[in-house]
């Protein structure tokens, strides 16, 4: 990934970029940006803690707020404690 492909700005002040905390419309999740794709980078790879990914439009995603921000922490945390001691099988 070229580091112009880390940072995508949609305007000045609403930028998206790698590791950012978002919210998309479309799937009403909040999730982690893992990446771009496409020609201009309109395409965002998202992930959530539980290891779901999905391909969302740039114009369907958002910087998620205070509280969505805090609903994924939380989700990250649940994930983590019911997967310890939980060895592949």
């Amino acid at each position: 990934m070229t580091a112009a492909a880390r940072l995508i700005p949609r305007s000045d002040d609403d930028a998206l970029e790698v590791g950012m905390m978002v919210y998309d419309r479309g799937h009403d999740l909040p999730a982690v940006i893992k990446g771009f794709e496409g020609r201009k980078g309109n395409i965002v790879l998202l992930e959530r803690p539980t290891g779901f990914g999905w391909r969302a439009r740039r114009v369907s995603v958002r910087k998620a707020t205070a509280w969505e921000r805090k609903q994924l922490r939380a989700l990250a945390k649940l994930y983590r404690t019911s997967n310890r001691g939980v060895g592949p099988t």
